[in-house]
């Protein structure tokens, strides 16, 4: 006993940090101090943003400008690949291993084919606003110039009139007027400002296109291999799928419209031809062309048939024109444009109607174009998820079941 007593008077007391230390759990503390650390680094990120806006605006623009030649670079590569393909295979002939100057060889006719397509449709648009100031006489140009000014002063009259009942200020009233003038100047200005910068944009998308066309493949396989390497195989298989079906998505649809724009033209011209209406060649051809804007191009190409009428003299027979067009545009409406689309981008009207909106505030004319395949896509997507929690549920569902089915 007397050893025992002895043995706690010569123990040390036991400090209240380590008695503290000992009911921490280490794996709360980490996660604690992890979560102190993102909440803090979150803060300090907001801070900032918010302190340094013209900065980031100023890295963006750069990254903009630097990025949109060469993504632009690539969608373009991406719709001529199909092309240049064809043309490695005509060349190589019988070769199963293309020689090493066929691929520049088909890129350079690949150009030159894209050249001479805008170069032509450049050239039927001339020679139609050609023939159509060629065939208004003098007179009848007077008369027109005499009807349009007559309508502006009408119309100029309509707007002193409502604005006189509103019983504006007159100061509120100049202020408007300045405004809008204002306005229409600064737009007028930004755009002639801005193209130099569109000049640009299009000569380096053009010269990245032509190099992804020659080494694509290349740049394609090391980045393929990287990505492989650096992430997880659950992750490299996803992006696989998402890959696959972006690539049929897209495909599908933009080559596939582009094709249908070549045949509707194509179908236009001849039948418009047999029917009598004026510039048939030029007007069908031009048609098919607009055909590639999502609907759109569908009411253009009656604004371009009825203009057609209009400056051949005979505007009293636009109704076969009309009528032409509509009956062809229905039937590829319904039959050939289906049967050149892939099945993947059949998707409801109503999404069709959203996508289109939201891709043209956000990308004008080309955001329409890809904004029904990008809808396409994320529909698809989004099936996959369903099926994959479907597939799930069913597996947890499986055991729960056998053990009803065997009994008590």
């Amino acid at each position: 006993m007397k050893d025992e007593s002895a043995e706690k008077r010569g123990a040390a007391p036991e400090r209240p940090i380590k008695r503290i230390k000992d009911r921490i759990d280490p794996k709360y503390l980490k996660i604690s101090v992890y979560a102190a650390v993102s909440v803090a680094v979150t803060f300090a990120l907001c801070l900032l943003l918010l302190r340094s806006q013209s900065f980031f605006a100023g890295v963006w623009s750069i990254i903009k400008t630097v990025f949109t030649p060469i993504i632009i670079g690539a969608v373009i590569c991406y719709l001529l690949t199909p092309i240049t393909d064809r043309l490695i295979r005509l060349l190589s002939g019988r070769d199963k291993e293309a020689k090493s100057w066929v691929r520049p060889v088909a890129v350079i006719l690949t150009i030159l084919l894209i050249l001479a397509v805008v170069v032509g449709l450049i050239f039927l648009l001339s020679l139609f606003v050609y023939r159509g100031i060629r065939a208004i006489s003098l007179e009848e140009l007077r008369n027109l110039i005499t009807a349009v000014k007559n309508e502006l002063t009408a119309f100029y009259k309509a707007i002193q009139d409502t604005i006189s009942g509103l019983e504006l200020p007159a100061g509120r009233l100049e202020n408007i007027l300045s405004d809008l003038i204002e306005n229409v100047g600064v737009w007028i200005s930004d755009v002639i400002a801005g193209l130099p910068k569109t000049a640009g944009t299009i000569l380096f998308a053009t010269v990245f296109s032509v190099y992804f066309l020659l080494d694509g493949k290349r740049v394609a396989d090391y980045l393929r291999h990287a990505f492989t390497v650096l992430c997880r195989e659950s992750t490299v298989r996803k992006t696989k799928q998402l890959a696959q079906d972006a690539d049929r998505v897209f495909s599908g649809y933009l080559r596939g419209r582009i094709l249908d724009s070549l045949i509707l033209g194509t179908a236009l011209a001849v039948v418009y031809r047999i029917a009598g209406v004026p510039y048939a060649f030029i007007v069908g051809i031009l048609t098919g062309a607009v055909n590639l804007i999502p609907y759109v191009g569908y009411v253009i190409g009656y604004v371009i048939v009825l203009l057609a009428y209009l400056v051949g003299g005979n505007f009293s027979e636009a109704w076969i024109g009309v009528v032409v067009l509509t009956v062809i545009q229905t039937a590829d409406a319904y039959w050939i444009c289906p049967k050149l689309m892939n099945r993947s981008i059949l998707i409801h009207p109503l999404l069709v109607i959203v996508a289109l909106i939201a891709g043209g505030a956000v990308g004008g004319i080309v955001g329409m174009l890809i904004a029904i395949p990008a809808m396409a896509l994320l529909k698809i997507r989004f099936d996959r998820f369903l099926e994959r929690r479907e597939k799930m549920k069913a597996e947890a569902a499986a055991p729960q079941e056998a053990e009803e089915a065997k009994g008590p």
